[in-house]
């Protein structure tokens, strides 16, 4: 009996959880033999402790129990964590290896489709094209790209489909409507704004994203947050004093300013939805597979582009997009090509992001497109020959400032939430 209790406290330090019918291992690595071995001594322990007087009968019974355990854990080994998250897999950092490649392939979507769906958007509008709702419908109707390997993973990995509860269709078609005005005012700051002062002043996100995230998902706000959020708001401060000499040719001063009060709006909208997409996964969804950020991408962006479809009838957009491509400065193949990888980069983007937050949070997702504020104006100028003044360096620096005092801290508050987890299990 002693040597059987010694040995159940030695397994038990990887926290494994197990119900009738199911295995779940969390800390077994590669090991499976060690995994079973682990089942077969609490299975044991537990028989014992509980039923004392069992004769050999029960231990034949429990031992036909646990050859069936152990072919189910050899067949469920080999399942990709894509398909289900606490599959034993070989760790790298503390991290499945597998996590490590869905975050960059999350984080490398996020940047390539932030970086060309912006410069595609601009180039649409510096080229003859003017209507907002258009691209606003642009900006969320590449979801059908997503069908493909949803349907390969449905396939491949055994995966049901979400179920489509009434509480989620509601958070679908709320998100939608959200998605949708928050793209609606970002075209619209994007057609009265330099890309430079455009990405400058999303920057803003950042800030926002950090209040949203302590009032939704209990995010704490450390003074080196409370710095990011000083120097952020410093550096969109100085680009609206030195607003004077920045107007692209054709824009008002009375446009520029509608462009950039609605450029802050869309970030402050857009910070908000990153944490309610998180409360979905922690509440609604689950995180149980990368497949469900699938699922949510299109439930959300199908949503958009059907409310983007209303807004252009209403406005007359459909009867006018032919005379705005023959009009197009580029041509009519380049009209449709701007708009056709306008829509993959901002989906690219959008599913880059709610990655993210998936495999970390909403805050570490809004600072990774932070994190593009130095390639952005940067881009503007080779491309568009934008006026890049010291005024615009100087809210780089600020923001880049903030960006790393914010990643500074989440680093180190990180570090002091991992000592006190290790001091109470040593405990």
């Amino acid at each position: 009996m002693e040597s059987t209790a010694g040995r159940k406290m030695s397994v038990e330090a990887p926290s494994k959880t197990f119900s009738s019918g199911s295995i779940r291992l969390s800390a077994c690595g590669s090991d499976r033999s060690s995994c079973v071995d682990s089942i077969s001594i609490i299975r044991l322990s537990a028989q014992v402790h509980d039923e004392p007087g069992n004769s050999m009968k029960g231990l034949e019974q429990m031992s036909l129990e646990l050859g069936m355990e152990s072919a189910a854990l050899n067949t469920d080994i080999e399942k990709s964590s894509i398909g289900d998250t606490w599959t034993a897999k070989p760790m790298l950092f503390g991290r499945d290896v597998v996590y490590w490649l869905l975050m960059v392939a999350s984080s490398a979507a996020l940047v390539l489709g932030l970086s060309s769906a912006t410069l595609l958007g601009r180039l649409y509008f510096v080229y003859g094209g003017s209507r907002r709702w258009l691209y606003t419908w642009v900006e969320c109707t590449g979801w059908p790209i997503l069908i493909p390997p949803l349907l390969f993973c449905y396939w491949r990995y055994n995966i049901k489909p979400l179920s489509l509860t009434p509480a989620l269709l509601l958070t679908f078609f709320v998100m939608g409507c959200l998605t949708a005005l928050t793209n609606l005012l970002y075209s619209w700051g994007l057609s009265y704004l330099p890309v430079s002062t455009n990405s400058l002043l999303c920057s803003s996100q950042l800030a926002f994203n950090a209040m949203f995230s302590y009032a939704l998902v209990r995010q704490r706000i450390t003074p080196y947050i409370i710095n990011s959020i000083i120097t952020i708001t410093l550096g969109t401060i100085l680009l609206a004093v030195s607003s004077g000499s920045d107007h692209p040719p054709g824009t008002t001063r009375s446009q520029y300013i509608i462009g950039f009060i609605v450029t802050i709006i869309a970030s402050a909208l857009f910070a908000l939805t990153l944490p309610l997409i998180e409360l979905i996964y922690n509440r609604i969804v689950g995180r149980t597979s990368f497949v469900r950020v699938m699922e949510v991408q299109i439930g959300i962006q199908f949503v958009a582009s059907v409310f983007s479809l209303v807004g252009m009838g209403v406005v007359g957009d459909f009867g006018a997009m032919k005379a705005e491509a023959m009009a197009f400065e580029t041509g009519i193949a380049a009209y449709v090509n701007t708009l056709l990888w306008s829509a993959v980069g901002w989906q690219l983007y959008l599913l880059g992001g709610v990655g993210i937050v998936f495999l970390a949070s909403s805050l570490l997702s809004c600072s990774f497109m932070t994190a593009m504020i130095p390639v952005l104006p940067l881009l503007a100028v080779v491309f568009f020959h934008d006026d890049f003044s010291a005024e615009k360096g100087l809210a780089m620096v600020l923001s880049i400032w903030g960006f790393i005092s914010y990643l500074y801290g989440s680093y180190t508050d990180q570090g002091q939430a991992e000592i006190v987890t290790q001091s109470l299990d040593r405990n």
